[in-house]
């Protein structure tokens, strides 16, 4: 949906970062989802006025435990800006978002569904590469 020729309507752009390991210098989970957002945002005919990010935040967590949620919330509590323009493969993974910002729960795909559903399986190892492939190997044998 485009607007060409009228007025941009101000929208806020949201961020969240599940894991610790996907934030800092040298990851790209901020700037890629920022970039998703601007150009939604542009293409649609929106213009960011305000950034909120909740770094390290399962999606899992409730909106009142995401401070850059909570603050955005506040934020559009003030003002005009009814806008959230999020980055997302899927609105499942923001199932508690979705479900307070238009009062419903998104369809879990069926291979979403289905990993959900499995058994949470993981091994704990250190930054090393020689170790990690050599695991991989083992664990994974043809």
């Amino acid at each position: 949906m485009s607007r060409k020729g009228k007025e941009p309507i101000e929208a806020i752009g949201y961020l969240r970062t599940s894991s610790a390991t996907n934030v800092g210098e040298g990851k790209d989970s901020e700037a890629r989802q920022r970039k998703a957002v601007e150009r939604h945002a542009k293409a649609a005919g929106f213009v960011v006025v305000d950034w909120f990010y909740d770094a390290a935040v399962s999606g899992a967590d409730a909106i009142e435990a995401r401070p850059g949620f909570a603050a955005l919330l506040a934020r559009i509590a003030g003002n005009g800006v009814r806008t959230i323009i999020v980055e997302t493969a899927n609105p499942a993974k923001f199932p508690v978002e979705v479900q307070k910002v238009v009062g419903w729960e998104p369809d879990v795909p069926a291979n979403m569904l289905a990993s959900l559903r499995l058994p949470e399986d993981y091994d704990r190892m250190g930054a090393d590469y020689e170790k990690f492939k050599a695991y991989l190997l083992e664990k994974h044998r043809a």
